[in-house]
């Protein structure tokens, strides 16, 4: 467990913790409300000089964090007030929360509200896309009769593609949302990544062929484009003989945060170095340390077998009613090992007898205690807004450091901890660089591929 994580990702793709806003405001401006055994300013992690761990990359989304003109001037976070020269930050658009009506769409003002935002923000800008995957619950219904309404002829694009009315009214309004990028966005601010939508390979080819002639600064993969890695070597393959990876500057993978994904996209990065001698930024985000931390869950530790890697986690609320002595570390070590038994059981996995289990550990979980008065994630064994961002911090540490564990197994080749459906994929992604006939290569390995349904 380190507590300075700047150089334990070089020359690999970087997870990102999509930061929360009420963390990201909350550690940055709010002091505890009870006696804790460090200042609320402490859980920043973006902070060189933290006393419990520095990890200099996130993702922030306008989604959360710019949903009005009043919300987006707010500079009271710690992405805002970072050290830019000492951290990386990728903004969402919030395209997903407009397009499934979470936030209400005003038009231009909408788009414009994003960009100046992230500019603002980040260091690279999603551009404002509308994902294909709020297509499924009818969420697109009325943008489709929007456009339509605009004098956009949706009958007529999809008479030439076949996909369906939802499916252009996506891509037509992502074709002007990119438009206003490209025509307002300022010099010397953030650097727009182009985005991929699509619900399969057909979809994504002709999103791809669409939205290219962009002159961003690189590329994001959502939904499919991101997990199903046939798709994403097709797109990238493009992307080269396009002559448009050898521009790009980053690609970002949109909402995966497994582990043995972190080292496929690592493997990506060094055959596009391989192949082209560019090397260029890589990296992909989960909100997960988060969002399972609001729901009472914290992670115990994470498994890196050849059987397969995950991640151990327990709702302390219902697994922590007992658990009167010790630190919240010791708690998660108790938990992990229950929960690595019952893997072992499960699925004959050999973790719990070799050095591939990890029980999970953080530098605040040192110091807090699972209940208490005082300087403890509960209280009488409610959770308070406390222990809530404890939870947060606990848990985005000990996710980081399971990643850089990944990391370090695969460039180590420790094949006992490798599964073997990951070293197929990753001599699979290797050789499509190398090939003559990349595409029939992928179509032939379209199944050792299919990594992320396995």
């Amino acid at each position: 467990m380190l507590s300075d994580y700047s150089n334990s990702f070089d020359d690999c793709a970087v997870f990102l913790p999509a930061i929360s806003e009420i963390y990201a405001q909350q550690v940055f401006s709010k002091p505890f409300q009870r006696q804790m055994p460090l200042e609320a300013s402490q859980l920043n992690f973006l902070d060189p000089n933290s006393a419990l761990f520095f990890y200099p990359w996130a993702l922030y989304s306008a989604g959360q964090a710019a949903r009005t003109d009043r919300a987006a001037r707010r500079t009271d976070n710690i992405v805002s007030q970072r050290n830019r020269q000492r951290t990386t930050v990728v903004g969402d658009s919030g395209g997903y929360q407009i397009a499934t009506n979470v936030i209400d769409w005003e038009g231009t003002a909408s788009v414009l509200r994003s960009l100046r935002w992230m500019e603002d923000t980040a260091d690279f800008a999603m551009a404002f896309d509308f994902p294909t995957d709020a297509i499924g619950e009818g969420h697109i219904r009325q943008h489709r009769e929007r456009l339509v309404g605009e004098g956009i002829d949706l009958n007529s694009h999809n008479a030439g593609n076949r996909f369906g009315l939802d499916y252009n009214a996506c891509l037509q309004q992502t074709l002007l949302n990119n438009k206003l990028f490209a025509q307002n966005r300022r010099p010397g601010k953030a650097k727009v990544l182009n985005v991929i939508q699509g619900r399969n390979e057909r979809e994504s080819r002709y999103w791809y062929e669409a939205v290219k002639a962009f002159d961003f600064s690189g590329w994001s993969f959502a939904d499919e484009n991101a997990k199903n890695l046939a798709v994403t070597l097709r797109r990238l393959i493009n992307m080269r003989d396009d002559n448009l990876l050898n521009r790009a500057e980053w690609l970002h993978f949109l909402g995966v945060g497994e582990l043995d994904f972190g080292v496929l996209y690592t493997t990506i990065k060094q055959s596009i170095f391989a192949s082209t001698g560019h090397m260029l930024g890589v990296s992909y985000d989960a909100s997960s340390s988060f969002l399972s931390a609001a729901r009472g869950t914290v992670f115990t530790g994470y498994i890196l077998d050849e059987s397969g890697w995950r991640l151990a986690q327990s709702n302390i609320t219902q697994e922590g009613k007992d658990f009167r002595e010790g630190c919240l570390n010791d708690f998660c070590a108790n938990r992990a090992h229950w929960r690595f038994k019952r893997v072992l059981n499960d699925y004959g996995m050999r973790a719990v007898q070799g050095t591939n289990a990890f029980p999970g550990a953080s530098s605040i979980g040192e110091v807090v205690a699972v209940h208490g008065k005082e300087s403890s994630i509960m209280v009488d064994e409610k959770w308070d807004t406390a222990g809530y961002l404890v939870a947060m911090n606990h848990n985005t540490h000990l996710l980081v450091d399971a990643h850089r564990m990944a990391q370090r197994v695969f460039s180590n080749g420790i094949s006992s901890q490798i599964p073997n459906s990951l070293r197929v994929a990753i001599a699979v992604i290797r050789e499509v660089f190398q090939s003559e006939t990349p595409f029939s290569l992928i179509d032939q390995c379209e199944r050792e591929l299919d990594f992320a349904w396995r």
